[in-house]
């Protein structure tokens, strides 16, 4: 089984690597030299960024679940003008945390 799993993890390894190295050439053809450098160098850190994201996103999550817990502590004349969990101040704006696959 753990064997199985290893080499499925491998083959798929050498099929990424492979694909990887296709898209490289084929963008060699139309990116300059700093530009392919640029996007090799997105691609290598990609997951480092989504796992960070996913994290603060997180903590964002934990952050807003605290503050209306807090809230809620507080007697009903105390309570914030702005009613709307998602917004710290009025002039905090939304954004988008779709996380998209490695």
């Amino acid at each position: 089984q753990l064997c199985s799993q290893q080499e499925d993890a491998r083959e798929l390894k050498e099929n990424l690597d492979r694909r990887s190295r296709v898209v490289l050439d084929i963008l060699a053809g139309y990116l300059s030299g700093p530009q392919l450098h640029d996007y090799q160098r997105y691609i290598r850190i990609k997951p480092a960024l989504l796992i960070r994201q996913r994290h603060l996103d997180e903590l964002i999550r934990q952050g807003e679940e605290q503050v209306q817990r807090l809230e809620e502590t507080l007697p009903p004349e105390s309570h914030p003008k702005n009613t709307d969990p998602h917004c710290f101040n009025s002039t905090h704006s939304p954004r988008p945390t779709t996380v998209t696959s490695l």
